[in-house]
Parts: structure tokens; C-alpha cells; sequence
């Protein structure tokens, strides 16, 4: 009997331990934030950006960096780094683009070579009467199928715009419309940025409309809240613009839960899902 016992008990604690690990988790889910930063600069038409999302805390984070339209991306797990570029450096990369490159222009210039040879062969068809009316009729039925699939699409927008009005018609359409928007504004309001850093050097070209621009730009509440550096260049007779920017915001998982059951439970939500599951 007390090896029954201790069974049962080895076993509820087995299962208090899994329970608790599973409360940990959605703790951390809904109240642990995501934070997300931006940071990047834009000189000499050259854009530089760098992107980093953690949670929680530094445990997982992902990374994002573009520089000139070069793209690399990787995960790093408790301090194990996980790449996703195929290249880990930049000198691989640049040989690898080179390669590429060399690689291009020769394909490149087998197909001129072909284009070439085909074009002398169809100049020579294209003196046989016969095949150059055979040629015409093809042609013209290319032209009727693309005017076929223009008014084939012309008529599924309109179908769409017609089963849109529909909706929009019932006062419960548009009341689960109005609730998703509201949802979708109050996530919004959540995740935007709470720190918005921005130094921006830049000129329109014209002394009056720079000057217009710094004057909009000082009524926006997010550039007088985080101290913007605006440097309007009056002299310069071009249009440019130089910018340095820090973004940094934070999103937690109760955020978007109360979103989404806010949708889910709402019955005209439910009654315009129905509706559009029916269509299909």
C-alpha cells in the first residue's frame, strides 16, 4: 500500500510541476513584453537599418540588419545563434556576388547568342508568306486572351465591390466592421513607439518650402515629446535629406489576447464570419 502511495505521490508532483511550468509560460505569454528597437541612417542615398526584437528579457531575440541592400537575419536562443543569410560574412558575400555577377554576364552572353541565331532563322521563316500569316493569327489570338483575362478580372473586382456594398448594407456588417477597426486602433495605440529619436538634416530645394516643412514638422506631438533634432538647410539648392533614428517600443501578449477575444465574442463578428463562410 505505501508503494501505491508514493506512486501517486511521485506523480502529483510530477503533474504540480508541469502545472506550474504551464502557468510560467502564460505568465510570460501575456505580461512578459516583446520589445522591439529600430535603429538605422540614411546618408549619401546609402540606407542603413537595424532591427532587434527580444523576449523575454534578452533570452530570445531576433535580428534584422539591411545596409545598401544587403540583408541579414539570425536568431540567438540563451547564447546560441541561430544564422538565416546563406553567408556569415561579408567577405563570402561579396565574393559570392561577385560570382554571381561573373556568372550573370556570361548568361547573358549565351543568350544574346542564341537570341542572335534565332533571329537569323526567323528572318528566314518570315519570308515564307504562309508562316508569316501563321505568325499574325497567333498574335492576335495572344491579344484576345489578355483582353479576355482584363475583362475576366474587371468583372471579379466588380463582384467583389458588389458583395462589399452588400455587407456594408447591414447595420451588423458594419457594426463588426466598426468593432475590428476599433481593435485594430487600440493595438495601435499600444504598440507604437514609446521613444522616437530622430536627427534629420535635409532641404527641399527651396528656401520657402523647407521652411513649410520644418513647420509641420514642429507640430507633430511626437517630435516636441522626444526632442527631435531638425536642421532645415536654407542654402542648398538641391533636394536632399540626412537622417539618423532610434525606435523603441514594447508589446505584451494580454494586448493582443483582448483584441482577439474582443473580435471572437462580439455576435455580429460571429454572425459576419458566418456570412462570408456561407458565401464560400
Amino acid at each position: 500500500m505505501s508503494i501505491v502511495l508514493l506512486i501517486f505521490k511521485i506523480l502529483g508532483m510530477i503533474l504540480l510541476v508541469l502545472l506550474a511550468l504551464v502557468l510560467i509560460l502564460v505568465f510570460l505569454v501575456l505580461f512578459c513584453p516583446i520589445t522591439y528597437r529600430i535603429k538605422g541612417s540614411y546618408h549619401e542615398k546609402v540606407l542603413k537599418l537595424h532591427v532587434r526584437v527580444f523576449w523575454p528579457g534578452c533570452l530570445l531575440g531576433m535580428f534584422a540588419d539591411a545596409d545598401d541592400g544587403n540583408f541579414h537575419m539570425y536568431l540567438r536562443i540563451l547564447g546560441l545563434r541561430k544564422s538565416f543569410s546563406k553567408h556569415d560574412n561579408l567577405e563570402d558575400f561579396e565574393d559570392t556576388i561577385a560570382n554571381d555577377r561573373m556568372k550573370t554576364e556570361m548568361a547573358a552572353k549565351e543568350k544574346v547568342k542564341d537570341l542572335t541565331e534565332i533571329q537569323e532563322v526567323s528572318a528566314e521563316r518570315v519570308a515564307d508568306h504562309g508562316l508569316h500569316e501563321e505568325s499574325e493569327d497567333r498574335n492576335f489570338a495572344k491579344i484576345k486572351q489578355v483582353i479576355s483575362n482584363l475583362v475576366h478580372a474587371l468583372k471579379n473586382f466588380n463582384d467583389t465591390r458588389e458583395r462589399i456594398a452588400q455587407f456594408m448594407q447591414d447595420s451588423q456588417s458594419r457594426a463588426a466592421f466598426r468593432k475590428i477597426w476599433d481593435k485594430i486602433v487600440y493595438l495601435f495605440k499600444k504598440i507604437k513607439p514609446h521613444k522616437l529619436n530622430l536627427i534629420l538634416k535635409y532641404s527641399t530645394g527651396s528656401p520657402d518650402t523647407t521652411g513649410e516643412l520644418l513647420g509641420i514638422l514642429a507640430m507633430l506631438p511626437m517630435g516636441y515629446q522626444n526632442r527631435w533634432n531638425i536642421a532645415p538647410d536654407f542654402v542648398s539648392e538641391e533636394l536632399y535629406a540626412e537622417a539618423d533614428f532610434d525606435v523603441r517600443g514594447h508589446l505584451l501578449g494580454i494586448w493582443l489576447l483582448q483584441a482577439l477575444l474582443g473580435i471572437l465574442l462580439d455576435k455580429n463578428c460571429q454572425k459576419l464570419y458566418n456570412k462570408i463562410r456561407s458565401k464560400h
